[in-house]
């Protein structure tokens, strides 16, 4: 996940005012690695229609007919994802079966689901993890929104014939604004979104070493 640095005076205001994810085009690419990233407000929906709903590349691939994902390429009805950019009659979304997965879902599949846009403070709360890196540690530290958060590359434990292992830490006060947050310490920029019970996460690529990022599409773990 390396994709965005927060350099500018229009990224800050996205930041301060949130785009319905029905309203946003951007052209940009829709992949696990860069999803959090997005130039976007987020949002949940469930896959509507008794078929299933394929995800399609169209970032690589001009012919739609011809463009669905290989691999964990489809959803079923039912299944929850989490929605960001659109292109066209297509929606980028995130779902977590085999680990994660992104793609261009037909927006007409797509049921979208309420999302409190002032969640609770207690809702930030609790240890919050990306398949176990990033992991990250929200609370409550005299009357202000915290967080407490590591991250490696290329991944937590050193392993042989692996690359050699670099970390990033973060520890600091979280700027709540609505659903969002923001920790500003030093170089390191942190924006984290609340989308019902996900949070998503995006850095500068400034809060830690080579490669080491804290971008992501977290769940709440057991401490």
């Amino acid at each position: 996940m390396r994709d965005r640095v927060f350099t500018s005076l229009p990224i800050v205001l996205a930041f301060l005012v949130a785009v319905p994810a029905s309203a946003a085009a951007d052209a940009g690419d829709c992949r696990n690695g860069s999803f959090s990233s997005q130039k976007t407000d987020f949002g949940l929906a469930v896959i509507k229609g008794a078929s299933r709903a394929y995800l399609y590349d169209l970032d690589s691939c001009s012919n739609t007919s011809h463009c669905k994902k290989e691999g964990a390429s489809h959803i079923l009805s039912g299944d929850r994802v989490v929605t960001g950019r659109t292109r066209g009659n297509y929606v980028c979304v995130y779902f977590f079966r085999y680990g994660g997965s992104a793609g261009w879902v037909d927006k007409s599949r797509l049921r979208s689901l309420t999302i409190a846009s002032r969640p609770a403070r207690s809702s930030w709360f609790g240890r919050w993890s990306d398949e176990g890196n990033p992991t990250v540690r929200l609370s409550d530290k005299r009357g202000a929104l915290h967080v407490v958060g590591e991250a490696y590359w290329p991944q937590p434990e050193p392993a042989k014939d692996l690359p050699p292992r670099h970390s990033g830490e973060i520890d600091g006060k979280l700027t709540l604004l609505g659903n969002r947050a923001r920790h500003d310490q030093d170089y390191c920029k942190i924006d984290l979104a609340l989308i019902g019970d996900i949070l998503i996460a995006s850095d500068n690529d400034m809060c830690g070493g080579t490669n080491v990022r804290f971008n992501g599409v977290y769940r709440r773990v057991r401490a």
